[in-house]
């Protein structure tokens, strides 16, 4: 990870982070922020970090959880199960947990909305583009349109 998207990380949010500059080792970090315009919201974080936001209603976390370019995957963790469809549904991402994150099944089409990807892996979806289709339509006169008038 690059040292200037640390730097503007831990500018824009509150972190249990350890960062040794002498061997840029990165513990495992867990950030909080309220802005949605910071990096850590904004862009792809690749290393051990964790980033979390909190909310107040139902409409602000589906807000938080679109403010982003991305959207390949999301998980929602509730007791209400009415809500996690509804929720599931608002959100603009390609797969969406509920009650459990990163299970996967062959079946399962993956792929992202957004800039999180063009097209599927896996499933149905997947082997379109693997595929030509081509459509044909052919006019048939019925059969008793052949028999001799009588």
């Amino acid at each position: 990870m690059h040292l200037g998207m640390l730097e503007s990380l831990f500018a824009a949010a509150r972190s249990w982070m350890v960062l040794w500059r002498s061997v840029r080792f990165i513990a495992p970090a867990m950030l909080e922020t309220e802005a949605l315009d910071v990096p850590l919201v904004q862009e792809e974080i690749f290393g051990p970090v964790l980033s979390f936001e909190t909310f107040a209603t139902e409409e602000e976390a589906i807000t938080r959880a679109n403010a982003t370019v991305f959207g390949l995957a999301a998980a929602l963790f509730t007791k209400d199960f009415d809500r996690t469809h509804r929720v599931a549904r608002a959100i603009k991402a390609g797969t969406v947990w509920i009650n459990t994150w990163g299970l996967v099944n062959d079946a399962f089409e993956e792929g992202g909305f957004k800039y999180s990807g063009i097209g599927r892996a896996r499933g149905l979806r997947a082997i379109e583009g693997f595929q030509e289709v081509k459509t044909q339509v052919s006019l048939v006169a019925p059969a008793s349109a052949n028999r001799p008038s009588t």
